[in-house]
């Protein structure tokens, strides 16, 4: 059993203990223990002694044991010798003596901060974290709401008349039975001043970036960046949603997927006329989204992802171009564009005029 020292418990301790020394003097598993005793209230009383050399208290073990534990405290050339002895099983440098150590710390007023310990770059980066934290809040996440804010992707024309790659906002309430009601256009600028724990700060990054496109204007509608790496950008973060959807939002959120390679072959019209078709060479039917940019939608496994070329984008884009040809002048056309460029290797065929 822990001697129990015979001077008066309130003489005030000399010595200078860090929380250092305290670790240093128990293994990590018993430090370990001992601060969660010391945290849960576990140090019934302690007490200094014989000049601040000593410390007693009393530490409530497991079930009903209370446990008599003595400190020995020796000053070294560098921090202060601890010592534990204990009435517990253990008997030495016990848990039991590594929570009084810690209550030692706290009530009574000889502690080191470590502070004061830390070189000069410790101290300037403990700084630097501080204001940091302060500067920069916990990220909002998004919670439980009544309505769904999505964005929904589309191709076809817009505006200006020509086809390209289309991303607006959408809102739906949710429905009690399950599923989502009526969508809503919204103006993508002005989703931010919408009062909905659906907004992330994700959200936000995504208007700034289109925000720099189109200097803030109100818009419902705005086009995929034709630059490929900030359509990259623009999609990764629209992707990271997990709230990007094509053609409608009751169509499965879209999942982001590798890169494919785009090639070009010949398609027949309805009337039987035959156009060039960019088609995804590994996913045939998947929806290619064409622009200086392309991208992809596999519509079956609702997969997106950006598309590769093997030839320049400027002979691509000729080759998007080419006026439908009539099965009567398949043979006459494929000789001539054969004889100009050699990256098609397809022929025209005589298609039979089809109806819808």
């Amino acid at each position: 059993m822990a001697r129990r020292p015979q001077s008066e418990p309130n003489a005030e301790l000399d010595l200078r203990l860090s929380a250092r020394d305290v670790w240093l003097h128990f293994d990590p598993k018993t430090s370990e223990r001992g601060f969660r005793y010391f945290e849960k209230g576990n140090v019934l009383s302690c007490g200094a002694f014989d000049g601040a050399k000593s410390v007693y208290g009393k530490v409530q073990g497991g079930g009903d044991n209370v446990y008599e534990v003595n400190l020995t405290l020796r000053p070294r050339s560098v921090g202060v010798a601890l010592e534990g002895l204990c009435s517990c099983p253990v008997g030495h440098q016990c848990k039991h003596a590594a929570a009084l150590a810690f209550k030692m710390l706290e009530q009574l007023k000889f502690v080191q901060t470590d502070k004061q310990e830390l070189p000069p770059n410790a101290k300037r980066w403990l700084g630097q974290l501080k204001k940091t934290v302060r500067t920069h809040k916990q990220p909002h996440k998004a919670q439980m709401s009544d309505e769904y804010i999505g964005y929904v992707l589309s191709y076809g024309r817009g505006w200006y008349g020509y086809t390209a790659a289309h991303i607006h906002a959408v809102v739906a309430k949710k429905l009690k039975r399950g599923g989502l009601g009526a969508e809503k256009t919204l103006d993508i600028f002005a989703l931010l001043e919408r009062k909905s724990d659906m907004l992330t700060d994700q959200d936000k990054r995504i208007i700034d970036c289109f925000g720099t496109m189109y200097s803030g204007k109100a818009a419902a509608m705005v086009e995929l960046p034709d630059d490929a790496s900030l359509a990259a950008v623009v999609m990764e973060r629209l992707l990271a949603t997990s709230r990007l959807h094509f053609d409608s939002i009751k169509n499965p959120p879209l999942v982001a997927a590798g890169e494919e390679e785009v090639s070009f072959r010949w398609a027949a019209l309805a009337s039987g006329a035959q156009t060039v078709k960019a088609v995804v060479v590994n996913r045939p039917e998947a929806k290619v989204l064409w622009s200086h940019a392309p991208w992809y939608v596999d519509q079956h496994t609702w997969e997106c992802g950006p598309l590769s070329l093997s030839i320049p984008m400027e002979v691509a884009e000729m080759l998007m171009s080419a006026p439908p040809v009539d099965p009567a002048h398949a043979t006459a056309f494929n000789i001539a564009l054969k004889s100009s460029v050699t990256i098609c290797s397809c022929r025209f065929q005589r298609w039979r005029t089809t109806s819808k």
